[in-house]
């Protein structure tokens, strides 16, 4: 499972199906998820977080935390096939599980799937689609800095400005459509000038700004450059919170294969 760090250095991870975690200053370990009776995607504004539990894929789009205990989790669960009418949820959500003041937050989505387009007015976007994000398929990172919420949906990368305040929202395109596959995961760099991201098994580079285009990140989506790995190594599959910046041009990403890969990034 994934692990992210708040504002104050505390980490926070999910320790099974049921239960996140909070690894305290004191080295102790606190249950947040003390009632989880119900899976979390079936939660709705107003509701106390501590009674939902995180199955199936609350933190497999990434652990990602806001101040000192505000969680993100993005997807739902659609499984027609099980028979059982509590796995089947074919609308993608994204919520705040805010365990500080121990309350729910509905941010985006909870209609059927369909592409929204960009929205620059500041508005709600409670009654907002994603396109893809369904069980598994889409990931999240959360940019304390600038309170940016990244997400990717499909080949899309966008981003939701104010993510806590619905009378501030907007939706923003990084890109869209790339070429190279749907995005596996994903992360921005400390200088907030490149995302990297991981498809078909393989790493590439996009310069947010234009004055940071460069052989190594392009910002033409079909001109992505594929940062490998190189033949005979292995591809990178997917996991949480697999991509860690050393600082602007060094980063570490896990293959959840058992190996971790080291990029330097040369401007």
């Amino acid at each position: 499972a994934g692990f992210a760090f708040d504002r104050n250095g505390k980490l926070w991870f999910r320790g099974n199906y049921n239960h996140f975690v909070l690894l305290d200053e004191n080295k102790a370990l606190i249950n947040k998820t003390t009632n989880p009776v119900t899976n979390w995607f079936r939660s709705n504004e107003g509701d106390d977080p501590r009674d939902f539990n995180l199955w199936p894929y609350a933190s497999w789009a990434n652990v990602a935390i806001k101040d000192d205990g505000k969680a993100f989790f993005l997807g739902s669960f659609d499984d027609v096939s099980s028979g059982d009418p509590n796995h089947h949820d074919a609308k993608g959500k994204l919520r705040i599980f805010d365990y500080e003041n121990n309350i729910v937050k509905h941010v985006m989505g909870d209609v059927p799937l369909a592409f929204t387009a960009q929205q620059t007015s500041p508005g709600s976007l409670k009654t907002r689609s994603f396109e893809t994000c369904l069980n598994n398929n889409c990931n999240i990172y959360y940019d304390q800095s600038t309170d940016r919420l990244y997400f990717s949906d499909g080949v899309n990368i966008r981003y939701i400005t104010n993510p806590e305040d619905p009378n501030l929202h907007t939706l923003i395109d990084v890109f869209l459509n790339t070429p190279n596959g749907t995005i596996q995961n994903f992360s921005l760099s400390p200088n907030k000038k490149y995302i990297m991201y991981v498809s078909s098994g393989r790493l590439f580079c996009h310069a947010i700004s234009p004055a940071d285009n460069s052989a190594i990140c392009n910002n033409t989506p079909f001109l992505h450059t594929n940062l490998g790995p190189p033949p005979g190594l292995s591809y990178i599959d997917r996991g949480p919170n697999q991509i860690t910046w050393k600082n602007d041009s060094i980063l570490y990403v896990s293959t959840y294969l058992g190996e971790i890969y080291q990029y330097i990034l040369y401007h």
